[in-house]
């Protein structure tokens, strides 16, 4: 089986589409995905198309809905509030209505499990090796199946995403329900971006992992480390 990890990127994420069109022709068998940023809105789309066995043709679509319909002004929700308060400038309220849009509660019931990656900013209890107790800033959103087959589930999975999408000073922080509050998520990205650990946690079936990054191998070294170059 296979499993498949949705790097972020922010506007980038288009470069997963197109890498999903191209694996589609490798006869996959994908089992689990995971999925950071824009990479979590890749994961959830791909996961439904697997879900009700349409990934053949899921990367054209996904492609078309990237270019036709992330644009800053169909994908921004401009908060006069968020400005104000220094916490972003857009809702997800577009991104939302784009998820609502195209994906569908399914009516096919092949396997898939998702994980998306978001930030967690009040932390949360972990460990470190070998057991220590330590906060962690990770936040693993897990769905199954089920999640694709109605309303309810769908929308657990949407809010998700706008969570592990809130890209800082973009976003606002997304509210998620942790432990009976709500807690502001951030961009998964600033924790793990590409997560190879829950690509095969607890998925003994899983034998083969694809990465998908939107940005090259190899970077060049930036000669100024201060303003846009640093960033």
């Amino acid at each position: 089986m296979d499993a498949i990890i949705f790097g972020g990127g922010v506007a980038k994420g288009a470069f997963g589409a197109g890498a999903v069109s191209i694996l589609a022709t490798a006869g996959l068998r994908v089992r689990r995905i995971v999925g950071t940023s824009s990479g979590a809105l890749n994961a959830a789309y791909y996961a439904s198309a697997v879900r009700s066995g349409t990934e053949a043709v899921a990367g054209d679509e996904l492609a078309r809905i990237w270019i036709e319909e992330a644009t800053v002004s169909q994908g921004f929700n401009v908060s006069l509030r968020g400005i104000l308060d220094f916490e972003g400038i857009s809702s997800s309220a577009k991104l939302l209505a784009v998820l609502r849009r195209h994906i569908q509660a399914s009516v096919a019931r092949h396997p898939v499990d998702v994980r998306l990656i978001t930030t967690n900013s009040a932390g949360e209890r972990g460990t470190l090796e070998p057991g220590r107790p330590a906060t962690t800033f990770e936040r693993v959103l897990r769905f199954d199946g089920a999640t694709f087959d109605g309303e309810a589930g769908l929308e657990s999975l949407f809010e998700g995403v706008a969570a592990s999408a809130a890209f800082p000073g973009a976003f606002l922080p997304y509210p998620l329900q942790i432990d009976g509050q709500a807690v502001p998520c951030f961009d998964g990205g600033l924790t793990d971006n590409t997560s190879v650990k829950h690509a095969i946690d607890g998925a003994e079936d899983v034998d083969r992992v694809f990465v998908i990054v939107p940005y090259p191998a190899l970077l060049e070294p930036t000669p100024e480390r201060h303003g846009l170059a640093l960033a």
